[in-house]
């Protein structure tokens, strides 16, 4: 790839480039494997090269440089979007924003994380190319930042949020919902107000009741947006930025053992008092129904937050709030030794096995045994798109997913879901779609349908697909729209 600047068409050096592979076609199924590669730069003459498989289903690169807006490129073979040998791509001058940080009496916040965001990554049907952003940049001593990395193209669809620890959190704000902020952004005038928390103190303990220095500490459930420290040498800790309420202290140290305490935060809450406890071993093996290892098996644990419920919303006993997520080995065996309580809810994904959530299990080092029922066979749906009247190949093309819905008098409306997951793009003029059902759904409770877009042409609605027809191959035909541009046909 040769990264070139579009003003005119000179090499650019020094582009930071980042890129990852996928293997598997679905991105958003278990047992795909995403690689990234190590960062690298652009040398001299612009120029940077990639070795990756031919297994891949997807190459996604992105590139970066002070001065000019980020760039992503993503290749999907398997859906029509090959991979060139070489490729010339052009970077566009990026448009510098900026503004300052305050607090709520308008004193300048300095070293205060700014984070830039675009929530809504589509920006066409099939696209190598289109502008990213998704950057931090920090406030300098009278709270300013800039940035000269996002395209004047995305200013109306990014998001924005300061962090620092001592403040509370601000929650992402869409500038174009907020009259004049995306003129202010330009200016470099626009302003985020942080209102400060509250402070937590207390002190960690370790098995002999000894202050323990060094462990790490956090405040509020792994899902919400955490605070963390790490305890002094007298094992006192302040946790700054604090939201008053229900709440709950884990610490955590690799070597001496876990603890956590639920409590009540109010202004200047504290001290309180957490005491280790020593790590439990869990040990699970999955085995199907005729007792054979299933390996490969994505194990997570799943903890039980301040208000007794887990993510998923299954009770329990409030425990630590930390992470853990593995996997299954060559004899379907998965241990975690670093394991918080004696009994733990966690949940169990397989790429042709059904699904498990919140089984309770017994980290006690024994070796338990959980069964997994197989999955029916995959449905495929695959076919081709053409245009109406000629017959020719229709590339590229959206498939969006949804479901028949009946309405009073049995008239049918079809309802479409609005996430990125139920979305696939492909371009060549065939499609292939894999859809799986886990062993307790009946493939004949699905019904799915599909409108199918492309530049153009007027969108189609296909007929409804039961999910136990089993493979089904569909032919797709396009009317040109009446207002398409010239030059806009497919060719065959």
């Amino acid at each position: 790839m040769r990264v070139l600047s579009a003003d005119d068409a000179a090499p650019i050096p020094g582009v930071l480039v980042n890129a990852s592979y996928m293997v598997g076609e679905n991105l958003y199924k278990v047992g795909e494997i995403n690689h990234s590669l190590a960062p690298m730069q652009t040398d001299a003459e612009g120029g940077v090269d990639f070795v990756y498989s031919n297994k891949l289903s997807m190459l996604r690169v992105q590139l970066s440089l002070e001065g000019f807006a980020d760039l992503q490129l993503a290749w999907r073979p398997q859906r029509g979007l090959t991979i060139p040998p070489e490729y010339n791509v052009m970077m566009s001058r990026a448009t510098r924003i900026g503004g300052f940080v305050m607090d709520d009496r308008g004193t300048p916040l300095a070293d205060t994380m700014v984070q830039l965001h675009l929530p809504d990554s589509d920006s066409g049907i099939a696209l190598v190319e289109s502008f990213a952003c998704e950057l931090r940049v920090t406030t300098d001593a009278n709270g300013h930042w800039e940035s000269t990395r996002v395209a004047r193209e995305l200013l109306e669809r990014i998001e924005g949020a300061p962090w620092r620890t001592d403040f509370l959190p601000h929650g992402w704000l869409r500038f174009s919902e907020k009259p004049q902020a995306v003129a202010r952004l330009i200016d470099q005038s626009f302003v985020f107000t942080l209102r400060p928390g509250l402070d937590v103190r207390g002190m960690i303990l370790d098995l002999e009741g000894l202050p323990c220095a060094g462990a790490r500490i956090t405040l509020g459930n792994y899902f919400s947006n955490q605070r963390s420290t790490t305890s002094s040498v007298s094992g006192d800790f302040v946790i700054r930025g604090a939201v008053s309420g229900r709440e709950i202290i884990t610490a955590f140290d690799e070597r001496k053992g876990i603890g956590f305490k639920v409590v009540d935060v109010a202004t200047n809450a504290g001290p309180f008092v957490v005491t280790l406890e020593p790590f439990r071993d869990l040990r699970l093996r999955t085995v199907n129904r005729d007792g054979n290892p299933v390996t490969n098996v994505e194990v997570k644990w799943n903890p039980v937050g301040q208000h007794e419920k887990t993510s998923n919303g299954a009770d329990g006993i409030p425990t630590a709030q930390y992470h853990f997520q593995g996997s299954t080995g060559s004899e379907g065996i998965l241990r975690w030794s670093e394991a918080p309580a004696d009994t733990l809810l966690v949940s169990l994904f397989s790429k042709r096995h059904s699904q498990l959530h919140d089984v309770l299990v017994r980290a006690d080092g024994a070796v338990q045994t959980v069964v997994l029922d197989e999955m029916f066979p995959p449905q495929i749906i695959r076919g081709t798109i053409r245009d109406a009247q000629t017959g020719a190949s229709v590339s590229p093309a959206r498939f969006q997913e949804g479901y028949p819905r009946t309405r009073p008098g049995r008239i049918m409306e079809p309802v479409w879901y609005g996430d990125e997951m139920h979305r696939s793009d492909f371009a060549g003029g065939r499609f292939e779609l894999e859809f799986e059902n886990s062993a307790n759904e009946d493939p004949k409770m699905f019904e799915r349908i599909f409108k199918v877009s492309a530049p153009g042409y007027e969108p189609a609605v296909t007929r409804i697909v039961r999910g136990n027809e089993g493979d089904v191959d569909l032919d797709i035909t396009l009317q040109r729209s009446t207002s398409a541009p010239p030059g806009s046909e497919s060719k065959p």
